[in-house]
């Protein structure tokens, strides 16, 4: 066993500040929660106000000669420092914050969901109590999409229920809103629309059932040998079917619905890009008058009230100072983003550049991180309406111009597809081709790429016969 060995080592290590951090913390929250938290530091701290209006040059005046000549307000010969004294509330304004009772600005509700809208038609219409309680857990078991995950013999199991008491169960559910929900398979979602449509014995109904593959893979030829009909029924049945919903679910969310606030607005004016911060929302705080009076005051209590005054006084100078800060920050910011996306800002996304936050941060002599946390979460009304500040910045792809956005890129990409003939649709080489001539390097995986970003279909499902 080796002994054990002291020693010093000497290394150079660079350490944040604490308001530092602080700083950090503040200019990475949004505009909403940045105005909840000045609204919950003026709650708790008494040398902080909010700047309700323009002050009187007279009451100004006034207040001045009090702080000079170290006379108390009459408000503050009231204060029960007591009153304030909360354990921990010294570092209040940089934790998780709760929502206000009565939050300001606009709201959106909260929708219900698919289970509920679910659960309310089922509660509403079903006479026989076992098979809602039945209902209530297949109901529980859909996906997004509107299909059951678990097969009928685990829910027998579950409930220690008979298969037929299940059956008949799953038939309740299957007639509420929206059609098709609650199948275990496309077919069987398919097969339950034309059925409420009154197409159950219909040409469309019997491709569904037994040629559900050679219509996904447009075998439209197979399909009118198997059923003896002609193609061109075939094809009318087709449009039939394309306009039931393979998803029924999809049109509902789970997610809350979330009010996106605009942090920064870009207006021109003379021909030029003007940014402001539309921070109007949050409080104009500053340090409370008479502050010094208060720390005299505090001079004649306990050590225990003069430490809180001491650490009321340090943060309600932080708040003042940094939201400052956090306002000049952002707008350097999106002044160095105008600087190189002007094009973007009067022609639209075919002109959006490559940009990284590296180049930003140079810009305005930043640390890159600095920029990550003020564009994050933070969005901007623009000419071409409101964007993510982010969607400012991605990587490009060369050509003869220098480079391209892969925004940009896509748009083309996607605009080509949408002027493409639809009996002979481009394919990805082909594309790839086309954005060759028009000087952007680009491989044919990364056309394939970007359009299955865009949620485009291959060439071959993209074909339609004549």
């Amino acid at each position: 066993m080796s002994p054990t060995k002291m020693g010093l080592r000497q290394e150079l290590r660079q350490v944040l500040a604490p308001e530092m951090l602080q700083l950090l913390k503040l200019l990475q929250l949004p505009t909403l929660e940045l105005q909840q938290l000045v609204r919950q530091e003026l709650e708790i701290n008494p040398l902080l106000e909010e700047i309700l209006e323009e002050p009187s040059s007279d009451m100004q005046k006034e207040t001045e000669e009090r702080e000079e000549h170290n006379e108390p307000s009459p408000e503050l010969d009231r204060i029960d420092w007591r009153d304030y004294m909360q354990e921990g509330v010294d570092d209040r304004y940089l934790k998780n914050l709760e929502p206000t009772e009565e939050p300001e600005g606009p709201i959106i509700a909260q929708k219900d969901t698919f289970q509920d809208y679910l659960l309310f038609q089922l509660r509403t219409s079903a006479a026989d109590p076992q098979a809602t309680a039945i209902g209530e857990y297949l109901i529980g078991n859909l996906s997004d999409d509107g299909y059951l995950t678990t097969t009928l013999e685990e829910v027998a199991q579950a409930l220690d229920q008979d298969i037929g008491a299940v059956e008949r169960a799953l038939a309740e559910v299957q007639k509420l809103d929206p059609p098709g929900v609650c199948c275990r398979d496309l077919r069987e979602c398919l097969l339950i629309q034309l059925g409420i449509l009154g197409q159950e014995e219909s040409l469309a109904a019997r491709i569904v059932s037994g040629h559900l593959d050679d219509l996904v893979h447009q075998r439209y030829p197979v399909i009118a040998r198997a059923l003896g009909v002609l193609e061109s029924q075939v094809l009318q049945a087709r449009e039939l079917i394309s306009s039931l919903s393979p998803k029924p679910g999809a049109s509902f969310t789970s997610d809350q619905s979330q009010y996106v606030y605009p942090d920064l607005v870009i207006e021109k004016r003379d021909g030029e890009y003007l940014v402001r911060t539309n921070d109007q929302a949050v409080p104009r705080v500053r340090l409370t008058t008479g502050y010094r009076q208060i720390l005299s005051q505090s001079r004649k209590s306990s050590p225990q009230d003069r430490e809180y005054v001491v650490k009321r006084l340090e943060a309600a100078r932080f708040i003042v100072r940094m939201i400052e800060q956090r306002r000049r920050t952002m707008s350097r910011i999106m002044q160095a983003i105008i600087q190189r996306q002007t094009e973007f800002l009067d022609k639209g996304i075919r002109y959006l550049k490559p940009l990284t936050m590296k180049l930003i941060a140079q810009d305005i002599e930043m640390h890159e991180s600095t920029v990550s946390r003020a564009v994050h979460n933070k969005y901007v009304i623009t000419p071409n309406g409101m964007l993510p500040v982010k969607y400012f910045f991605g990587v490009g792809l060369k050509s003869d111009s220098g480079e391209d956005s892969a925004k940009s890129i896509k748009d083309t990409i996607a605009e080509m597809i949408r002027q493409e003939i639809s009996q002979k649709p481009l394919s990805d080489q082909e594309i790839a081709d086309k954005l060759s001539r028009q000087g952007i390097t680009i491989a044919r995986r990364t056309v394939a790429k970007y359009r299955e970003e865009l949620k485009i279909l291959p060439t071959k499902y993209r074909r339609e016969k004549r």
